[in-house]
């Protein structure tokens, strides 16, 4: 079944062979995988990957919905749709509260609300850049290095994902991740050449960011931005376009208002019960 899938993906999406097998090695397992054939072939295939979410001060099991995809000659058929029911029966089973998901494509929206799915994760970005003043000596040590202590890591660390995961913890309504999440996000950071930076004090880290390079070098994006305060954020990105040589960091962050934000993804209530019990 695993190759089936596979080759299933191959033909749908345009991911590079390296981030394939990696997809397959550390995410795809016969528990999570979920497909419909004809004869010997798969037509369309999801994986259900479990995922604690933060709701309403509890936290609550929950299945996103990765690699959905239905070969090109078996569209618009309802494949899908009918995958998608099976998968929520076998989500029900194994009690998991919510189903989320990120659409690929815009069109995509409509049609996961169609199957029950509504908006609910937002997202802002914002723009760092240096002072003209601070670009012009970036080669030079800045101040706060005889203060905090920086690093660039692309492998596990323990102390980094203590602090990652205690400070989203702190987020309503937010995805977590466990250790074994965290270890696929570093994967899939040395396979684009991204990389987490952490800023600590003389105790503990205090701040971390995790990069990720665009095709024009000057930019670069920061998917997720964790802080102790706005002074050590500043002091962290300053870091980062310094040790980098970036002229702008694009940093993506969790909404604080709903009518400026962008849609990022979608949940839909799979056990009823528990959620209003929460």
């Amino acid at each position: 079944m695993r190759e089936k899938v596979r080759k299933l993906w191959k033909l749908c999406f345009n991911d590079s062979p390296e981030f394939i097998d990696l997809y397959f090695r550390l995410r795809y397992n016969g528990d999570v995988n979920i497909a419909i054939e004809s004869g010997e072939e798969v037509i369309a295939a999801l994986q259900m990957l479990p995922y604690p979410m933060t709701f309403c001060g509890q936290s609550l099991p929950t299945a996103y919905v990765s690699g959905a995809c239905t070969h090109p000659d078996y569209r618009n058929r309802g494949v899908m749709r009918e995958l998608l029911a099976q998968a929520f029966g076998k989500m029900y089973h194994k009690g998991q509260a919510f189903t989320t998901l990120i659409p690929a494509e815009p069109w995509l929206f409509d049609y996961y609300e169609k199957m029950g799915y509504a908006p609910a994760f937002y997202y802002e970005k914002r723009i760092f850049s240096l002072p003209d003043e601070e670009a012009k000596s970036a080669g030079n040590p800045p101040e706060a290095d005889h203060l905090y202590t920086f690093n660039a890591l692309n492998t596990y660390h323990e102390a980094a994902y203590q602090y990652f995961n205690h400070q989203i913890l702190k987020r309503p309504c937010c995805i977590q991740h466990t250790v074994n999440d965290f270890r696929v996000i570093l994967a899939d950071l040395q396979l684009s050449g991204g990389q987490l930076f952490t800023m600590a004090n003389q105790r503990n880290i205090i701040a971390l960011a995790i990069t990720y390079p665009d095709k024009d070098p000057s930019i670069l994006h920061v998917g997720e931005l964790l802080a102790d305060s706005p002074e050590v954020e500043q002091q962290l990105l300053a870091h980062i376009c310094k040790e980098t040589q970036t002229g702008k960091l694009d940093i993506i962050i969790p909404a604080a208002d709903k009518q400026t934000a962008s849609l990022l993804g979608m949940a839909r209530i799979i056990h009823p019960k528990a959620v209003l019990q929460a």
